[in-house]
């Protein structure tokens, strides 16, 4: 999605059937469900989903994800994607996310200054506190299943609000030192204790790095490494790949056709 993106071709639809693959992933389910999604599951999806705002951060974007058939008998959503579609020719050369402008702006100016870094750096961030907060409002509200006759949060409300602790079987999380920090949850309990009181989104307080659980933010952090990296490698580039190419196919060790040009001495005892 990214280079679609970046080359304005994203919203041209893949011809039907491509893109689509069943994946079989070879490993067993996680002895232990609470340490996995709490440790691993719910963090990793929260990656992505700022990751996604990085890369289009349009307010109706995820319409991009599907195919225009899968759309068809709703003239109410046909016309919001035809909006961010730019019309009946699919293409819209102008990037929609930070992450994405960046790279545009690099392949076009062919730099990218130190304050252009520490800009990125922080617009990145913004993008990302900005998508915590709709994650935040979203999984607290999900549907809390019944237990013996009362509400259990899930634990995607518990990891999401900061929760983790209170919670009578997950209370080690703050208890022994030796618990991954991430399972704690995405926010402090501090701000919780704001922030459930809002009625909507738009009423949320507002949210900052400190307001973050610091391993959380610690991985944001890097994230946002690997964004910038990535942007300086775009200008790298050309010039790895005019190495690679100045020499002949087959002359150089690395390459799959390469052969001894000349016989190997015998090994001697």
């Amino acid at each position: 999605r990214l280079t679609q993106e970046v080359d304005g071709n994203k919203r041209r639809p893949r011809p039907e059937g491509v893109g689509q693959a069943r994946v079989v992933k070879a490993r067993e389910p996680p002895r232990n469900v609470a340490k996995y999604t709490l440790e691993v599951g719910m963090p990793t999806l929260l990656y992505g989903i700022i990751m996604d705002a990085w890369v289009n951060n349009q307010p109706d974007g995820y319409l991009l994800k599907y195919e225009p058939a899968d759309l068809a008998g709703n003239p109410q959503i046909q016309d919001v994607y035809a909006s961010i579609t730019g019309g009946t020719s699919g293409t819209d050369a102008v990037a929609k996310g930070t992450f994405s402008r960046a790279v545009k702006e690099a392949q076009t100016t062919g730099q990218l200054v130190a304050e252009k870094v520490v800009e990125l750096s922080e617009d990145l961030w913004a993008d990302a506190l900005a998508r915590m907060q709709d994650v935040y409002w979203q999984w607290i509200n999900l549907p809390a299943p019944k237990l013996h006759g009362t509400r259990q949060s899930t634990f995607a409300t518990l990891w999401a609000a900061g929760r983790v602790c209170e919670h009578a079987h997950l209370s080690s999380y703050c208890e022994n030192a030796d618990f991954e920090k991430l399972g704690q949850g995405m926010v402090l309990p501090s701000w919780d204790e704001e922030a459930r009181e809002a009625k909507s989104r738009a009423n949320l307080p507002s949210l900052e790095k400190k307001h973050l659980n610091q391993a959380v933010a610690a991985k944001i952090d890097e994230l946002i490494q690997s964004v910038t990296r990535h942007v300086e490698w775009v200008l790298l580039w050309p010039d790895v790949v005019q190495a690679i190419r100045s020499a002949n196919v087959g002359l150089t060790p690395s390459d799959v056709t390469w052969r001894f040009s000349e016989a190997l001495p015998e090994a001697t005892e």
